[in-house]
């Protein structure tokens, strides 16, 4: 009986190890499109000097302002703005890619 316990606890302990590693592997940081991630806009209206894309997740529809070259950028985090066509974010700047 002794043995039966310790076997249980052993087992019981394996799952929730593997069940904590399967869930930092699969999980994303931003959660399930239309479950986690709620858009707040089906088909946003941009203003002038703007374009729809994706917001960082890939869930959502989102207006952002273009960027020209050598301005200021992000790959990283959510921002409102977009490296214009040609260009991309490279070291916190819009530039061509070599």
């Amino acid at each position: 009986m002794l043995q039966c316990r310790k076997t249980s606890r052993l087992t019981v302990s394996t799952i929730i190890l593997l069940t904590l590693v399967v869930n930092s592997v699969t999980a994303s940081p931003c959660g399930i499109c239309g479950v986690d991630i709620i858009c707040k806009s089906k088909y946003p209206v941009c203003s002038s000097n703007q374009v729809v894309t994706l917001d960082i997740c890939g869930c959502c529809l989102v207006c952002k302002s273009i960027l020209g070259k050598g301005e200021t950028c992000s790959s990283t985090v959510e921002t409102d703005f977009i490296c214009k066509v040609g260009l991309e974010c490279i070291n916190g700047k819009c530039a061509k890619p070599k």
